[in-house]
């Protein structure tokens, strides 16, 4: 509870100094992973969507968002972020030419594409 109080405290100071929440893209990543850990979905999610609107291009946020709102019980929203993931990781692939060499340098990306073909199971998520 105490770091969540922390971040609380600096993202109200970081609005005061820059005006707008989604400039400070770490700190909303720090807070979803705590309201993660707490298992406040929710919370979780609302985080993960400023990260979201920061940065709309990357997919690591829409998944973290689509894994938020899935434990949340949003599983249709859940299925939209991850549909949105696997259309970016595509784009990512067809520009640089090779899936394969950007998920063996990016674990994180590919466990989440193992997540979500787990999760999908060959259906359209």
């Amino acid at each position: 509870d105490e770091s969540l109080d922390v971040c609380h405290k600096v993202v109200r100071l970081l609005r005061r100094d820059v005006t707008r929440g989604e400039r400070v893209p770490n700190l909303h990543l720090l807070m979803g992973k705590i309201y993660e850990g707490k298992e406040q979905f929710s919370k979780a999610e609302h985080s993960y969507e400023m990260l979201v609107k920061a940065d709309p291009s990357r997919p690591m946020p829409h998944f973290r968002r689509g894994r938020a709102l899935l434990k949340a019980g949003q599983e249709g929203k859940a299925n939209s972020e991850f549909g949105e993931v696997l259309r970016l990781w595509s784009d990512v692939c067809i520009e640089r030419k090779s899936c394969k060499n950007y998920f063996y340098r990016n674990q994180a990306a590919a466990n989440a594409m193992k997540f979500i073909g787990q999760r999908c199971n060959g259906v359209e998520c």
